[in-house]
């Protein structure tokens, strides 16, 4: 911002935002890791030149392919979600890419994900039913349209309380959200709240106020 201020570009009342969206939708910067609290940006490369410039149709297959490698176990209407996608598009984009998913049938629903994903989830099996903090947007919850596999309906409006859209932190057990979590912004690497949605042993509160405490202090949010 900064710079561009210095360079005559106006980054006042979003303008910034803005830019730094269309730059990252562009292909020419990305996001990268959270220093001191502090989003860091990255120039694209090779690679992020390279997927720009596909053909149409290669370009869903492969962004299909990526999102079921990536968030598998999911249907064709989390991925026309979570990358705003036409029906007809996420129709054309999931064909091209089933020939290298694999597919799972639960309650007359059927699932894409990775051939691999089936083999990386049970080795991972043990850690992921443990106790996990999460960040307020994380792709647990917003990677799919219909977030009830861990987010039950009944407990949404605790993860949601306002109309902002904006979450809570949330405690994850068993893959499930079992609570929520939140930060003060005056006692930095302090736990103010943790929030059972159900009951909680003493053991688990303590692990996910740990856990939750090792996150990046911009998590909460």
């Amino acid at each position: 911002m900064a710079a561009w201020q210095a360079g005559g570009i106006d980054t006042s009342s979003q303008r910034g935002y803005h830019l730094i969206w269309h730059l990252a939708h562009t292909g020419a910067l990305y996001f990268g890791p959270v220093r001191n609290g502090q989003q860091l940006l990255a120039l694209g490369g090779q690679q992020t030149h390279a997927l720009a410039g596909l053909a149409r149709d290669e370009a869903l297959r492969t962004l299909a392919r990526r999102y079921f490698d990536g968030h598998g176990p999911a249907t064709p209407a989390d991925l026309a979600r979570w990358a705003n996608l036409t029906t007809a598009d996420t129709r054309l984009a999931v064909a091209a890419a089933r020939p290298q998913l694999a597919a799972l049938t639960v309650d007359d629903t059927e699932y894409l994900l990775g051939q691999d994903t089936q083999d990386e989830l049970a080795s991972c099996r043990e850690e992921a039913l443990d106790v996990i903090a999460l960040p307020g947007f994380d792709e647990m919850l917003f990677g799919y349209r219909d977030r009830t596999p861990t987010l039950p309906d009944d407990m949404s409006a605790n993860v949601f309380p306002h109309r902002n859209g904006i979450p809570s932190c949330t405690v994850l057990v068993n893959g499930l959200v079992a609570a929520t979590w939140r930060r003060p912004a005056k006692r930095r690497g302090e736990i103010d709240e943790i929030t059972p949605l159900v009951p909680l042993t003493e053991q688990i509160m303590r692990s996910a106020a740990r856990k939750a405490s090792a996150l990046a202090p911009s998590a909460a949010g």
